[in-house]
């Protein structure tokens, strides 16, 4: 038995060590997370990250329900590069939703539309505007004009862990994001560091706090009650996110984490990519 139990714990930690033994900017990532709320297990999450040769990424986020009472199966497709060649790395191309929760469906899409610019006397590709269409009503696409350096949430995200080399407690981290068919400020603020116990032990993470600030100066008070658990090895992995509703707690907890070659698990009726659906 003790031989066994030994064996099992180096395992466990080749496992561990393994895990990070990789460069997600090269290599990619896939997160698989244990989502609760109010304490009881709701279902799981999946955070997908593919870097590809020609300097483009997709982001793909899967979300499923394990409840019988319920029945969710949501995918949020985002496309970019990761280049500088629109002016700022980890510049998002499109991003499609689809929301299959219930008997209610989504399916919305954005197009970021670029502008031949110059600065210090390098041509580049800059954002101009943001094109939503919701492909589910009849209602011709929407064109938006946003700020230059926006990105969508994630795509801001994955740009910080990115150029920030540390975090800082006390810093406040401010980006230009688009979500769908409005503009916010992602503000970003480092509240403090701490010891955790995840997935790959106990270790330090700063403990962030994300708030999303509309155009008008307005907060969003449900994203006011993020947290969110990060590694402070340098990799900033998200291990732990936490939002405090007024109906009562959602967790999603670090559970698997590999490379873009790591095996998810996912269902089959939830592909990475979404079949094309015309508008009707």
């Amino acid at each position: 038995m003790k031989k066994i139990y030994i064996l099992t714990a180096i395992m466990a930690l080749g496992t561990m060590f393994s895990a990070q033994a990789f460069d997600w900017k090269t290599d990619g990532e896939r997160l698989g997370y244990k989502v609760s709320f109010m304490g009881l297990t709701a279902g799981n999450a999946e955070i997908f990250f593919q870097p590809h040769d020609n300097g483009d990424y997709d982001v793909i986020c899967r979300a499923w329900s394990t409840s019988r009472l319920v029945s969710i199966k949501d995918r949020l497709v985002i496309q970019g590069t990761m280049s500088d060649q629109y002016g700022h790395a980890f510049a998002p191309r499109s991003t499609q939703l689809n929301l299959n929760e219930n008997d209610y469906r989504a399916n919305k899409q954005v197009h970021y539309k670029y502008a031949k610019g110059q600065k210090d006397g390098v041509r580049y590709e800059k954002l101009v505007a943001a094109e939503y269409d919701n492909l589910r009503d009849t209602l011709d696409a929407q064109l938006y004009d946003v700020a230059e350096n926006t990105r969508d949430v994630f795509s801001a995200l994955y740009y910080l862990r990115h150029t920030v080399k540390n975090l800082e407690v006390g810093q406040t981290y401010t980006l230009p994001v688009w979500d769908l068919d409005r503009g916010y400020d992602l503000q970003l603020k480092v509240l403090e560091k701490e010891n955790f116990k995840s997935m790959f032990g106990k270790q330090d993470v700063f403990v962030l706090q994300p708030i999303l600030v509309s155009s008008d100066g307005g907060k969003d008070k449900v994203k006011d009650s993020w947290r969110m658990r990060v590694t402070a090895d340098g990799k900033m992995i998200p291990v732990e996110i936490y939002v405090d509703l007024p109906l009562g707690s959602f967790k999603a907890r670090l559970k698997r984490y590999g490379d873009a070659e790591f095996a998810s698990e996912a269902p089959e009726d939830l592909p990475l990519f979404p079949k094309t659906e015309d508008k009707k």
